[in-house]
């Protein structure tokens, strides 16, 4: 290894850690003593550094035991004894030290306001490693401010681009963000001490690598001037790492006398068992007294150090510069400090630049005199001047920046300041107030506060020179963010301090005092007399309003003021007559238009919902209500009234959202509710009746879907998936679901060209067999060209493909499908499933049907899953669609059911005829919604419904052939000549040219001719009408005449 990769791989491994996985030595390949050994492998983990290379080379030459191309061709040419084996790239090109912090070990990455090219490329090395470790291919968001960001985030983003192929990992819908943040834009975080564990122990012991220093610590035992801290191997560090120092000391606290209770029982030695418990438990005892030794040490070194700079009030004093705003006081409590030989050095330059930062703008600030005071306590030039060296370990120089030129508003001399960063040459130093509230500019002015009056309360002065500009108007700031009732408050404070409403006048220079003729009134300000018309100012009041004010205070004290028409109706209130009509006319349009809640409306759950047609919306009916007020001469509201009356009073009448695939039977039955308003309450009863029950029935068909689904999926063990298995090699129960869906057409584009709209492209279609247990969907897609139709054979021929390579081999298995006879519910679908349980391919099968419109499962969710995706994605082949079911979700997986040409993945047989030589037929098939087929027997017991009586139906006609006998294999037909020259033509120019050959080729069929009648030339009228068609006699007549 080299001196950065010994480092990175100490930060996440102990030693044992390493020994444990067979590696028995450790060396520096910059190393000079070194023995050679051959009979031992060695793995090189270095940094692909130029030092490096030459160092392998060396190595290569005489064997001890991300690299560009010329670099591996010079450790090629090196390698003459052939002692390399691999050359492995490994991403970990940083330094952990924490899981969600890591560093690069970088001191002093810039120079005035650019990078060092050095620094700069081991910081892009670090990123892009850090980003392939996490296989994240990030969008980068940067400060635009700093140069040093922007230029970091450019180099980024070449190597991602120029290593597309390491970045290629799967996308996700939310991409991960890169943020490239400059410190430097924050001079306040630094200049603060902090209180953690992990922030003082960096802060005033210094911690390199996860190891702290205490050699020089007084009195330190040998064996702890050097102790590690890491998160990974040291569990009460990783709890208390974001603690107080306070919680700190209380946990140290239980940890001893936790160990004090464990050294107890092990003095107890008083047995052979005792002796054998000792032992087992003296690793442990071990560590955990090495690991109390070692927190007691740092705790300790830490308490005396804040004990010894006194930095319980130098933090108090940070606080109190940075979220207070009293200057004479802290300018008292900084002088303090600097003269205090307590403090230490670097706490004074600290709170000097807190200060700084924090009173720049401020008429008395005293910066110049504090810098000074630092000057004369003997602080060396290099804390108080910012002369862009290098800081050392041991001195935190990363917070010091020059105080004279913040106070002069200065840049800096920046003299390596490069030609990119002359926007930015110009600005002032690092400002606190600059950061949090932007300088005034052209584009957006600010208008500052100005105190005006002209009195001479102030030593023949106005009254406002007694404070700065900027205080005033911090205070004025803070009324301005009061409500009214609380400025009323706050107002009449104020007034009670300074109103003279006694009888009698209160002068000092007169003997006897008079009867007041007139109250006055004080204004005070930070205990200071001021002028009415500042107090106005500050208070953002008028003198009305000082009027009204003080006129309040002698009637009802600071009691708040309430308007005198809080208690009155204004005259255009909405009389209580007006909102009963609106009401009233909302609950009659919906008794005679909305209808009772359906069993599978999408987004209402509850039953006493009113449901309006979709096409009534509540500014159709506010219209309704308009027409209706105007024929009766009533008052009628505003829209806006009317829908908010609605949503206050009536939200049980909503409109109905529009929806597909909805039961048929329960449109009937509301349509006819609907329409029974006035008919007898009897009928009325029995429609009710006869649609509670309906709804009952797929209600309970609908939970046994649900509990079958859950109990298969908490029966399934641990580490089964999809995939071929041996027929009957699973002793357990599974569930699926199939179903088409809409098929889809391509190519397809999200940016839709106008003319393909009227165009018909290829087609293809979706079947999917949904597994709920894990949950996984195969998703088949049909090309037109493989298609042999929907019907029975093809369903049958996909599921059965499915159970072939993707089944577990289950013994019982649970269908669920949709309630069509065309494609799922018939004969040859019972004749098959009657088949594999004969032939011994399951043990027991379950066919299950829900109740028609109430037919929502698992593959429907699935299928959204990749109709969304497929909406957005541009596709132009079978692949593409492929691609876009894989990247859907994790959920869905693809099957090709053959290619563009007509070659067949998966086969279709003739299942219908096959089956019926040795079957017979079901009778009354749609009657039922649960069908059975047990191993043994030749007869399919069938339900109604899943709490209906078994009834039996015999099934097999004749014995069955060998159970490998198959049917035959329906051959598609394929495109005809007159649909590929369609797509040749129409649809070409809209496919990508990649696929151009793929999907829309070049057709070997002759062209069609197209059907045109002739025409006579020697007609003199041609705009005669053409013939009639022949009538085709009527079937019941044929018979009839062939039955005479």
């Amino acid at each position: 290894m080299d001196r950065e990769t010994t480092s990175i791989v100490s930060m996440v491994y102990a030693q044992s850690e390493i020994l444990q996985k067979e590696v028995y030595l450790f060396e520096r390949v910059d190393s000079r003593s070194r023995e050679t050994m051959k009979h031992l492998k060695c793995i090189c983990f270095v940094r692909p550094t130029q030092e490096n290379i030459h160092l392998l080379c060396q190595e290569l030459k005489e064997p001890n035991n991300v690299i560009s191309k010329q670099d591996l061709k010079f450790l090629a040419e090196a390698d003459e004894q052939e002692v390399v084996r691999e050359i492995q790239e490994f991403y970990g090109d940083y330094i952990a030290i924490s899981p969600h912090i890591f560093s690069m070990n970088i001191v002093g990455c810039c120079q005035g306001k650019s990078w060092q090219t050095l620094a700069l490329k081991r910081t892009v090395y670090g990123l892009t490693s850090l980003l392939l470790s996490l296989k994240k291919c990030p969008m980068i968001r940067y400060q635009n401010s700093s140069e040093m960001a922007k230029r970091l985030a450019d180099n980024v983003r070449q190597v991602i681009s120029r290593e597309a192929a390491l970045f290629d990992f799967r996308k996700t819908d939310v991409p991960p963000v890169l943020l490239i943040l400059d410190r430097r834009d924050d001079p306040v975080t630094p200049l603060l001490n902090q209180w953690t564990y992990q922030g003082m122990v960096h802060e005033l012991l210094g911690i390199n690598n996860n190891r702290i220093n205490l050699s020089k610590v007084p009195g330190i035992p040998k064996d702890l001037e050097e102790v590690v801290l890491s998160i990974e191997h040291d569990e009460f560090y990783a709890k208390n790492i974001y603690l107080n120092f306070g919680e700190i000391g209380s946990n140290i606290k239980d940890l001893m006398e936790e160990f004090q209770k464990k050294s107890k029982s092990q003095s107890k030695i008083e047995s052979i068992a005792d002796m054998k418990a000792f032992i087992e438990t003296y690793p442990t005892f071990k560590k955990m007294s090495g690991t109390v030794s070692k927190h007691i040490a740092v705790v300790g070194e830490l308490s005396r150090l804040v004990g010894s700079r006194g930095l319980m009030s130098v933090s108090e004093c940070e606080q109190e510069l940075v979220c207070q705003s009293d200057h004479s006081q802290s300018l008292q409590k900084i002088r303090g400090l600097i003269g205090n030989e307590q403090t230490a050095d670097i706490d004074a330059v600290r709170l000097v630049m807190l200060y700084a930062l924090r009173y720049e703008k401020h008429p008395n600030n005293d910066v110049m005199a504090l810098t000074q005071a630092l000057r004369r306590r003997g602080i060396p030039d290099k804390l108080t001047k910012d002369d862009d060296r290098e800081s050392s370990d041991d001195e935190d120089i990363d917070s010091v920046v020059d105080i004279e030129s913040v106070v002069d508003n200065g840049a800096g001399d920046n003299t390596d300041s490069s030609d990119d960063d002359a926007a930015t040459a110009d600005r002032p130093g690092m400002f606190l107030a600059d950061e949090i509230m932007p300088r005034d500019r052209g584009d957006a002015p600010e208008k500052k506060f100005t105190p005006k009056c002209k009195c001479k309360l102030h030593n023949g002065q106005p009254c406002h020179t007694r404070y700065a500009p900027g205080e005033l108007a911090d205070i004025r700031l803070q009324y301005l963010t009061m409500t009214h009732d609380e400025l009323d408050i706050a107002v009449l404070a104020k007034l009670s301090c300074g109103m003279h409403l006694s009888s009698m006048t209160t002068k000092t220079r007169r003997g006897q005092q008079q009867e007041r003729q007139a109250q006055r009134t004080d204004f005070y300000l930070h205990g200071f007399r001021i002028c009415r018309d500042l107090f106005k100012q500050i208070h953002t009041i008028s003198q009305d309003k000082l009027t009204a004010l003080i006129a309040h205070y002698k009637v009802a004290g600071c009691e708040a003021r309430v308007h005198r028409s809080k208690h009155k109706r204004p005259a255009n209130a909405l009389k209580f007559e007006d909102t009963c009509a609106v009401i009233d006319f909302i609950v009659n349009y919906a008794e005679a238009n909305a209808i009772i809640l359906p069993g599978r409306t999408p987004g209402h759950w509850k039953t006493d919902v009113k449901l309006l047609p979709t096409n009534c919306s509540k500014k159709k009916v506010y219209q309704h209500y308009c027409d209706a007020s105007d024929a009766a001469g009533t008052r009628k509201v505003a829209v806006q009234t009317f829908r908010r009356l609605w949503q206050q009073l009536l939200p049980f009448v909503v409109t109905m959202r529009p929806a597909t695939d909805l039961c048929w039977y329960c449109q009937k039955v509301v349509t006819k509710l609907t329409r029974s308003a006035n008919l007898p309450d009897a009928e009325k009863t029995a429609a009710v009746r006869e649609y509670e029950e309906h709804l009952h029935r797929a209600t309970t068909e609908r939970a046994h879907y649900t509990d079958v689904c859950k109990s298969v999926k908490e029966s399934m063990p641990p580490g089964l998936s999809l995939g071929p298995h041996a027929a009957c090699s699973f002793a357990g129960k599974c569930h699926y679901g199939f179903d088409f869906a809409q098929q889809v057409h391509f190519p397809s584009n999200p940016l839709q060209p106008g003319p393909i709209y009227f165009k018909c492209p290829r087609k293809c279609g979706l079947f999917g067999v949904a597994c709920e247990a894990f949950p996984k969907q195969v998703n088949f897609m049909l090309d037109e060209s493989v298609n042999t139709g929907k019907g029975a054979n093809c369903v049958v021929s996909l599921l059965h493909f499915f159970f072939e390579k993707y089944g577990l081999g289950e013994h019982d298995v649970h269908l669920h499908a949709d309630n069509c006879c065309g494609q799922n519910k018939n004969t040859c679908m019972m004749q098959y499933l009657m088949w594999r349980v004969l032939t011994g391919r399951h043990k027991k099968i379950t066919l299950s049907f829900l109740l028609n419109g109430h037919t929502k499962f698992s593959y429907d969710w699935c299928f959204g899953l990749v109709k969304r995706l497929y909406r957005k994605t541009k596709v132009d082949c079978l692949d593409d669609i492929a691609a876009v079911v894989t990247e859907s979700s994790t959920v869905n997986i693809p099957q090709l059911c053959g290619t563009e040409n007509g070659e067949v993945i998966v086969p279709t047989f003739d299942w219908t005829s096959f089956l019926g030589i040795y079957f017979r037929k079901v009778s009354t098939i749609k009657r039922f919604h649960h069908f059975h087929f047990v191993e043994g027997s030749t007869t399919m017991r069938v339900q109604e419904f899943v709490d209906s009586t078994f009834a039996e139906q015999p099934l097999l006609r004749q014995s069955l052939p060998h159970k490998e006998a198959m049917p035959q294999v329906i051959k598609p037909k394929g495109l005809d000549a007159k649909r590929q020259w369609y797509l040749y033509n129409e649809i070409r120019p809209f496919t990508a040219e990649r696929c151009q050959e793929i999907t829309t080729p070049l057709p070997t069929a002759a062209k069609p001719k197209r059907k045109i009648e002739a025409v006579s030339s020697d007609s003199d009228d041609t705009n005669d009408p053409p013939p009639p068609p022949r009538r085709r006699p009527a079937r019941g007549r044929r018979t009839a005449r062939s039955e005479q």
